[in-house]
């Protein structure tokens, strides 16, 4: 009786997985298979419509005119250790070698830099330290990316790209702008996804991570 149990639950078991493979194979036929998710900015419908209002205002945009940005952001990073996955080839109960180990720590030591980017060339990196409000904005904008953008542009005419962050849209800020003649491009929120200085980031990070 037992034998008999036990061989239905075999053939049960065998079947669930072959329907397994059958619906994983009628899956890869029709092109669906197991991806990844890809990670993108969470969007209100209100921010959707704005994205796809200055996609359409700067359709027709050419080269030379998207050679005229500047780009600025600021970015944190991790400078000890590696913050990816770290893949090793070891034997069979060797995963504690020392040589095959990643080391960690309680308290990694970040730091945050501010920097600019355009076609022509990228600017210097600028520790910024603790939260940035309006007023440290306009230091940074006054010691920092000013200079930056003399130094890409010369004395040709630019175009100046910011996020939507609240220190950088408040009066202050505004007035300082107009003061110094800076022509500022209107900009989406939530959209890190279309600023180029992202892959600059992202490259600096890999490379620390290393």
């Amino acid at each position: 009786m037992k034998c008999s149990v036990i061989s239905t639950n075999q053939k049960a078991v065998a079947k669930r997985a072959e329907t397994k493979r059958t619906v994983r194979g009628r899956l890869l036929e029709i092109g669906l298979r197991g991806c990844k998710a890809r990670p993108k900015p969470l969007l209100t419908e209100f921010q959707r419509k704005r994205r796809l209002t200055w996609a359409r205002e700067h359709s027709l945009w050419t080269i030379k005119d998207w050679e005229k940005l500047i780009f600025i952001d600021d970015s944190q990073f991790s400078i000890y250790g590696n913050q990816s996955t770290a893949y090793v080839k070891r034997r069979t109960h060797k995963e504690f070698s020392p040589q095959r180990l990643k080391p960690t720590i309680k308290l990694r030591t970040k730091v945050i830099v501010w920097g600019g980017m355009s076609s022509h060339d990228v600017g210097s990196l600028h520790i910024v330290s603790g939260t940035v409000k309006a007023m440290d904005y306009i230091e940074i904008l006054q010691n920092k990316f000013l200079p930056t953008a003399r130094d890409l542009f010369g004395n040709q005419s630019w175009i100046f790209q910011d996020d939507n962050a609240p220190c950088h849209r408040v009066k202050v800020v505004e007035k300082w702008l107009k003061d110094h003649t800076v022509n500022r491009m209107n900009w989406s929120g939530q959209s890190p996804d279309l600023n180029p200085i992202e892959n600059l980031w992202f490259k600096i990070g890999y490379e620390i991570s290393k």
